[in-house]
């Protein structure tokens, strides 16, 4: 099993151009499935999310280690949003998955997180 800590949210805005107001988000009280963004169904790994100076990061475990040029993202549920301002302030993380790329384009792939912490 590969074993690796890597950001999965800053709060930018996505392709919606809504941002994230991440000291809103609560977070699970257990680890959650990783999946693929492609296959949901598929559970590659688990994650424990947590916050460090402001960011979303996740210790993550994965089953098989492919997922390198992967990129994480994450599914929440908005509890408290506003068009207005284009903020969501309070929300709930669902999901955490791994596609081709995230939208927050300054988030980089599991390898290149994993390589910039040796």
């Amino acid at each position: 099993m590969k074993k690796v800590t890597v950001v999965i949210e800053k709060g930018n805005p996505g392709s919606d151009n809504m941002a994230i107001n991440l000291k809103g988000m609560e977070l699970p009280k257990r680890d959650i499935h990783i999946s693929l963004f492609f296959d949901e169904r598929r559970i590659i790994g688990l994650a424990k999310p947590f916050f460090d100076n402001g960011i979303l990061k996740a210790d993550m475990e994965f089953f098989k280690e492919e997922y390198d040029h992967l990129y994480p993202s994450i599914g929440y549920q908005s509890i408290d949003c506003s068009c207005k301002s284009n903020k969501v302030s309070k929300s709930k993380l669902l999901t955490i998955s791994l596609g081709s790329q995230n939208a927050d384009r300054s988030i980089k792939s599991i390898g290149e997180q994993a390589n910039d912490s040796d």
